[in-house]
């Protein structure tokens, strides 16, 4: 009975949400707020959750969590903008709205208080979410040639790297620490430490080590351990920056030669010169 109580109350919650959501985005579609096409989503929890969702990626989300106080303040919704996941910049500040108002002037109140915030700030963090998908897909290649190269790195943790096919770090074990990865018995059962069936099936690195990526994969920070010294004065000279160039030197053309023109006398106002002195350059008057 109690569980049959629960429900029926976030049913009644889930409702209560549902036509306060469909009233609010009539009249944003109605006002033709940002071109209109906004739709609405209500939740199942223990209080009143509804989200207004663009299809330019725009949000406001509404909020009752306050059912606990008395009075008019148990009746408020708190409403905010949504923005994209990771994004730290500036936003538009939440309001406060009755939950008993009339539903067209809630929503225009909504307009009126949180939207020019909003479409203020909301460019700038699309654009940077926008950017952080570039990053992220060139981190996604990078990791991936990191694989071709090195077959067994992994992500933090040991994690297989598949399954972290973005992440900023990759690790590898080298020949004298080992390389060996558990294959799932024909049960299914994953294996466990001593079963006499585990091989490895990639071949050691000749080093151990992890590589760090940037943000964007332009750079990588590498860490290399237990580098033969052989390799490892390979390794130096090829990032040696005073190493000779190799190529053929090309002549360029340059200007003709101009001659030096002689430097010219000036003329000091007040200045007693003989005749025979030729002057030259502006005189002074």
């Amino acid at each position: 009975m109690e569980l049959e109580n629960i429900s029926a109350e976030l049913q009644k919650l889930h409702d209560f949400g549902n036509e306060l959501g469909a009233a609010l985005a009539s009249t944003f579609n109605h006002d033709r707020v940002v071109g209109g096409g906004w739709s609405h989503r209500s939740g199942y929890a223990h209080y009143v959750t509804v989200d207004l969702v663009h299809p330019s990626g725009l949000g406001i989300w509404l909020r009752h969590q306050g059912g606990h106080r008395k009075g008019r303040n148990g009746r408020m919704l708190t409403v905010g903008a949504t923005y994209p996941l990771g994004y730290s910049g500036r936003r538009a500040e939440e309001i406060r709205v009755w939950m008993d108002r009339d539903r067209t002037d809630m929503a225009r109140d909504i307009i009126r208080r949180l939207l020019p915030d909003y479409l203020a700030t909301i460019d700038h963090a699309l654009e940077e979410a926008r950017e952080e998908d570039l990053k992220r897909r060139a981190r996604i290649l990078m990791n991936g040639l990191l694989e071709q190269a090195l077959p067994g790195v992994t992500s933090a943790g040991g994690t297989p790297a598949h399954e972290s096919r973005d992440r900023r770090r990759s690790y590898w074990a080298g020949g004298r620490s080992g390389q060996y990865r558990r294959t799932p018995l024909a049960s299914g059962r994953s294996p466990r430490r001593g079963d006499h069936h585990q091989e490895p099936d990639v071949k050691p690195a000749l080093v151990s080590g992890h590589a760090t990526l940037s943000s964007d994969a332009t750079t990588m920070d590498l860490e290399l351990k237990d580098v033969p010294a052989e390799l490892a004065l390979k390794i130096l000279s090829m990032i040696n920056p005073t190493a000779a160039l190799e190529g053929t030197i090309m002549p360029r053309e340059v200007a003709p030669a101009v001659p030096e023109l002689p430097a010219s006398q000036q003329v000091v106002r007040g200045q007693v010169v003989s005749e025979d002195t030729e002057i030259t350059g502006p005189v002074a008057r």
